[in-house]
């Protein structure tokens, strides 16, 4: 029974020595782990039970069915050299930008009253943020 109450009285220490504000940005990290996990889970259940192609022009990917194949195939064939000359360099400077922010840029930046469908703003850009870390990867662009 001594050794209960002991154990008890040092897990209530260590609780209370622990910072809240480091314990909520934790929190809010697993949440935005958790949602882009389901995000992506939902995708790939969703392509698995749709057969679709793949179209590739230049750096840019696209998944069509197979009946609107060939006319997306054209239509990507043509903009995609107009979309890399427009915005080759902006997207370059937009993955090193989405690299170098972090969540404690998310937080001081975002409003603490705004509320996205029950999401906290800050919780909103970092989830943004993370979209726009994977994207360029995607494309062929690799910021160091």
């Amino acid at each position: 029974m001594f050794s209960g109450l002991v154990e008890s009285v040092s897990l209530g220490a260590a609780l209370v020595a622990q910072d809240p504000a480091v314990l909520e940005r934790r929190l809010a990290r697993l949440d935005v782990l958790r949602r882009a996990a389901g995000a992506v889970l939902m995708s790939a259940d969703s392509a698995h039970r749709e057969a679709l192609d793949t179209i590739r022009a230049g750096a840019l990917f696209i998944l069509v069915r197979p009946e609107e194949s060939a006319i997306v195939r054209q239509g990507a064939e043509l903009a995609w050299p107009q979309l890399d000359s427009l915005y080759g360099d902006e997207a370059m400077a937009l993955a090193q930008l989405a690299k170098r922010v972090g969540y404690d840029d998310c937080v001081r930046l975002s409003s603490r009253f705004d509320r996205y469908d029950g999401r906290a703003e800050c919780d909103v850009m970092w989830s943004a943020v993370n979209l726009l870390r994977g994207a360029p990867a995607e494309v062929g662009f690799a910021p160091r």
